[in-house]
This record gives C-alpha cells, structure tokens and sequence, in this order.
C-alpha cells in the first residue's frame, strides 16, 4: 500500500470517527467523552507521524541527491586521475623521444676526432643531457606518486641480480673517480623473493647515485642484512655507505622532504632538485619499509632502509645467480663478451635506426634491421641471433604480439628479448613482461645501460667471440669536400645544430633530408584525401611521426605546425582543420625547399670531387669489390651502401648504370636487402661480370 493510500484511508476512519460521535443516538453515551480523547490523541498523533514521513521523504531525497552528487564527484576525480595518467604517459613519451637524439647523437660525435674544444663543449651537453634525463624521471615518478598513479607489481625476482646490476650500470662513473664499490649480501638472507624489483633497484640507484656524486675519494659499501623472516616474508635492511663530504646533524631530519637538500650550497656545488630521496621514502613506505640516514661532516653517511618481501619457495633459492665482485670502474670483460654478438635491431624509425647501428657497430656487434614484427618474426626463423632490441611500436604487427608469437615456440625459450620504447609508465614494462620479454630499456638509450643489459642477456663463450669480425655499422668515413663549402642557412632549419647533433656527419645529413623528401613529400596531400575519405588516423600518425622527425632538423616550425594539427585531429575541431593544414603545408614545404638545396649542393659536389676519382677499373677488375658488397648485402650490412660508392667512383662502367644504382642506393638506405641484391643480380648481369662465390 502506499503512502498517499495510506494517508487517505486513515483520514477516512478519523471521519467516520467523528460522525460517530456527532450522532444524537452517541451524544449520552458515557464512554462518548472517553471516546473524544482518544479521538484527537489519535488525530494528533497521525498528524505529527505523516508530518514525520514527509520530512522523511524530504531527507531521503536530499539523501539520494547527496548520493547522485557524490557519484558524479567520484566519477569526474576518476576521469581527472585517468587523463592525469595518461597525460603522464605522453609527457613521458614526447620528452623522452626528442631526448634519445640528444643523448645518442652527441655520444655518436664524441666517438669522432674532435678539436679539445669542441670535445668540451660536446662533453658538457652530454653530461647535461644525462643530468636533464635524470630530472625528467624523478619529476615524473613525483607525478605519478602525487597522483596516485604508481603501483607497484608483485613478482619473482632474485636480489642478487639486482646487485649484480648495480655493479655494470655504475662502473664507468667509478672509474672515472676512482672509486671502490663492494657489495656484500649476508648469508642469512633469502635472495628468491616477491615484489617490485624495478622500484627496489630505484631506491639503491638513487642511494648510490648521492653516494658517487658527494663522495671524491675512498670506497662505497653497499650491505643486504636479515632483519626477521617465516615461512613466506622477510625483512631486509639495505644499506649504503659511503667516504663522502657528510651531513650535518641539524640537516638529517629535513634530507627527504621534496625539492629539500642538506643545504643550498650543495645544490650549487652538486647540481639536483632533492626529489630523489623524498621519491625513495614514498616507494620505501608503499613496501612497508622505513628509510633513515646517519653521518657525520667529513667522515661519510649511510643511509639505510628496511622492506617487508615476501619469498619464493624454498627450492628457488637453489637456482644460482653469479656473485657481484668488487668493482673498479667496471667490467672489463663486458664489452669484449659482446664483441661479435649479433643482434636483431627491430625498429621502424630510420632515424632510431641510424643511431642504434652507429653505437652498436662501433662495438662491433653485429646488427640486422627489421622494420616490423612480421619481419622479425621471418628473421629469428631465418638466422640465429644472440638477442633481439625490440621496438614495441612498429607497423603492421607490434613488439608486443611479435614477442608474444616467438614466445610460443619452445625453440625460443632463450632468446633474449630486450623492449625498446619511449613509454616510461609501468603498465607499458608489465605489458612487455607479460609479451614475454626478457628486459626493458627506456628512450633516450642511455649507452652504458643498453651495453649492461645486452651483457646481463648475453652470455657466449669465449670461443665464439668474434676476435677479428669486421663492424657492421663502423664510424662514417672522412668527408671529401671541404666542409665550409656547406649551405650554413636553410630554410625552416637550423643547419648548425642539425649537423652538431649528427657528429658533423653531413653525409648523414644528406641522406636524412632526401629519406625526408622522399617519404613526407607528399604528406600534406595524403592527410587532406585522408580527412577527406572521413579517416583521422592516418594524419594523425603523420603529424605524430612528423612532429620527431622535426626535432632532428632543428626545425621548430614543423614541430608546432604538427603538433596543432595533431591536437586538432585528435580532438575533432573540424572548423579549425584547413587553417592548420595549410600551417602544416607551409612548414613542410620549408624543409622540402632545404632538402632540394642540399640535393642540388651534393650534386655539384659529387662533380666537382669526379677528377678526384683513381683510374677507371675495367669491369674484370671490379669483381673483388663486386664480391664483397654481395657478400654485405647477404650478411644485411649496411656498410654495403660505402661499399657501394667505392664501386661507383672507381668504375665509369658501372656508374653508368645511374637508374639502377639510384634504385640500390634506395633498397640499402631503407635496409630492403633482399630487394637490393636481386637488383645489383641485374647490374652484373648487364654488365657481363658476376660476383665471385
């Protein structure tokens, strides 16, 4: 029955009540003035109770409205915390990318023969750069933890791995200070354990970094203790100690409070922003742990911290991991492990490529390119590689299901697969763990790191190091003109500091600029047919793609007309759309302008170096380099493309083949080996030689 109902059929008995009592037959009646009482108790009390369930009704609706309020609260602080996160996980993507050309290229040109003075100045920004890659993650793991945005994992790793690490990552900053690190883990401690290994390692790296950077002279200790331990946790104390300046008394209690040091000549003197050791007692707390220092001005500090893991079974404990030796400014066995490994680089990016060949080759490791998934897949099936650097973004098939597909044959168990990616957020390491991956290196590439992870992966035998393979990718041979006969000014680029980030490498530059022209020449066209047919992915890819390739050249004007169209598409402002193509047309058409310029100028040169040439070689006599450059692109080494200009400038015969060696040129340029081996087949054959077996 409802309210209402309820309401009127009680307002009718009182009703009828009363005209009983209004009766004549009723007016003697002597229960009637008993009756009458009770009448208006009983009218009272039915008036204050609907009054009670109005004001019931009234507050249940205020009630379900406060409700409705707090809902649409939550939800809208939930959407906030997920556009926080995600705008955390660009942030990270487009700062990292423009920061792996800065780092990796001026590590490139360092490699070159350089005045005193530009070494110096080179030496700076690469310390610069480090240091600014440094800031970044700590800003953006502060982000993440204000945020509420950091979680951590919970999985199996072995402590002493992660020690192990330790040692490789910091023995070039040892030994350029000259600096003892040991390591010591207590025999009581249980190294099979259950947690976030990353975040563990964090907190040490943090801890040893302070202790490097403050220490001039003397030895780091880093200790591992049992603190209490069943059957499922343990309680390890961590502990870092180092000879360094110390810290005063007075100044311990505010050392991990945010952007807090111990004083501000310390920021002067040693550079940072005090994040890294508030970062360590967040991530020490959300793993149940407390974190403390002790010192002493002069003598040194330690600072330790205490962490609740829990532990693997028992028969875990038994899989041994090698022992972390006392170091000195690192292993000296580690680069020559490499020496001759041979790697799958998958990578679409040509620029990344270009890098990644220039470092690993001058380490002579042998590198081969994939440029998606598929052809990833292809070639581990074809050639037996000592790793694969795994890109996770790629076209037509990800490194993600590329890995997920390798991992599915049991012949691949071993093979080490180390991602790649400018994603710095967690949930992007879990998704590579969960593809199957072996590791994760983050972009900018920091050199030392990928060399330690490579050394962490791959483990060959002394007997089959390559003591005498030939790089694949060595450093660019001299340049024949004269270099101040270079266009210093052009047009929507800034020549100069193109060029310094290259090494000086203009040959590189070339080639950049005509891969520029040759695969954005007709971009503008393709996103207004793209917008045009009602698809915005396609263009938006482009101005994301376009927007990177901008930062090589030093072209600001690409960079923002991009990143506008990019944002328009994305948010679908259809009535901003033409403005902002023809923005991006002209920015385009400004590097387009450069890159026909330099066309021209490497033409003039080419002509002008042609009396430079030695004699022609009859075609007989071109069948050795012949040899060597088919004998390149079977091995998939791009030193093929030097191969190829010896061959061209030493044998009028053969450079007369112009279309076809112009299409060779292309095939090695974009790694298509298989393509351009079938088309020198062709030059051969016209030419009536054919390459030695």
């Amino acid at each position: 029955m409802s309210k209402r109902t309820l309401f009127e059929s009680e307002e009718k008995t009182i009703e009828r009540a009363e005209a009983i009592l209004e009766a004549e037959t009723n007016r003697d009646n002597p229960l009637a003035d008993e009756f009458s009482l009770l009448l208006e108790s009983y009218k009272k009390t039915f008036k204050q109770t609907r009054r009670l369930i109005k004001m019931s009704d009234m507050q249940q609706k205020n009630l379900n409205k406060a409700i409705k309020q707090v809902k649409e609260a939550k939800e809208q602080a939930e959407a906030a915390n997920r556009s926080k996160g995600q705008f955390l996980a660009n942030m990270s993507h487009e700062i990292r990318t423009p920061m792996n050309a800065i780092i990796g290229m001026t590590e490139l040109a360092l490699k070159n023969e350089l005045s005193p003075k530009v070494h110096k100045y080179l030496d700076i920004v690469r310390i610069s750069a480090h240091s600014l890659l440094g800031l970044i993650n700590d800003i953006l793991d502060f982000s993440k933890i204000e945020a509420g945005k950091l979680d951590l994992e919970y999985a199996k790793f072995n402590l002493r791995e992660i020690i192990n690490n330790l040692n490789h990552m910091f023995s070039e900053k040892l030994s350029q200070k000259k600096i003892v690190m040991n390591t010591n883990i207590s025999e009581s401690v249980p190294c099979a354990l259950l947690g976030d290994p990353l975040r563990i390692g964090q907190i040490l790296i943090n801890l040893i970094n302070n202790a490097v950077k403050f220490t001039e002279k003397g030895k780091i200790d880093i200790k591992v203790e049992l603190v209490s331990k069943t059957s499922d946790f343990a309680v390890l104390r961590f502990s870092v100690k180092d000879s360094g300046i110390g810290i005063p008394a007075d100044h311990l209690p505010k050392l991990f409070d945010s952007f807090t040091q111990a004083d501000s000549s310390t920021t002067r003197k040693y550079g940072g922003t005090g994040l890294g050791l508030s970062i360590s007692k967040r991530l020490v707390e959300m793993m149940d742990g407390t974190i403390w220092a002790e010192s002493e001005p002069g003598v040194g500090s330690v600072f330790s911290f205490t962490l609740n893991l829990g532990r693997q079974p028992e028969d875990a404990e038994s899989i041994m991991v090698p022992e972390a030796d006392t170091i000195l400014g690192g292993d000296a066995n580690l680069m020559e492990n490499l020496r001759g490994a041979r790697i799958l680089l998958a990578e679409d990016n040509l620029i990344n490529q270009e890098v990644a060949l220039e470092i690993l080759g001058n380490a002579e490791i042998h590198v081969e390119i994939a440029n998606n998934g598929r052809e990833v897949i292809d070639a581990v099936y074809s050639n037996a590689y000592d790793a694969v650097l795994m890109d996770v973004q790629m076209p037509e098939m990800d490194g993600f299901e590329a890995s997920r597909r390798i991992r599915e044959d049991g012949q691949f168990n071993r093979l080490p697969i180390i991602a790649m990616t400018a994603h710095a957020m967690k949930g992007v390491q879990d998704d590579c763990v969960a593809a199957g991956m072996n590791d994760y290196i983050s972009k900018p590439i920091d050199t030392a790191r990928l060399f330690s992870t490579l050394a962490k992966w791959i483990q060959r035998p002394s007997e089959h190091r390559s003591v005498d393979a030939a790089p694949i990718h060595a450093k660019a041979l001299p340049e024949a003109a004269d270099p101040d006969d270079f266009p210093d000014v052009l047009p929507g680029m800034k020549v100069e500091e193109c060029l310094d980030g290259l090494g000086g490498n203009r040959k590189l530059f070339v080639k950049l600029m005509k891969q520029f022209k040759e695969f954005y020449g007709d971009s503008v066209n393709t996103i207004r047919e793209s917008v045009k047919k009602g698809d915005l992915e396609e263009p938006r890819r482009l101005c994301h793609t376009l927007k990177g390739v901008s930062g090589v050249f030093f072209a600001k004007n690409l960079y923002e007309a991009s990143l506008e169209l990019e944002t328009v598409l994305k948010q679908e402002r259809s009535e901003e759309l033409a403005a902002k193509i023809l923005e991006f047309e002209t920015a385009v058409n400004e590097i387009l302008e450069s890159a026909n310029i330099v066309e021209r100028h490497s033409e003039r040169e080419c002509a002008d170096a042609s009396h430079c040439r030695s004699a022609n070689l009859r075609a007989d006599s071109i069948i050795p380099h012949l040899t060597s450059l088919w004998e390149m692109l079977s091995k998939n080494n791009p030193m093929a493309e030097e191969m190829l200009d010896t061959i061209r400038n030493e044998s009028q015969e053969f450079s007369s083949f112009k279309n076809e060696i112009e299409k060779l040129e292309k095939q090695i340029g974009h790694f298509n080996f298989k393509g351009a081996r079938k088309t020198l087949e062709e030059i051969t054959e016209a030419m009536g030689v054919k390459p030695e077996s």
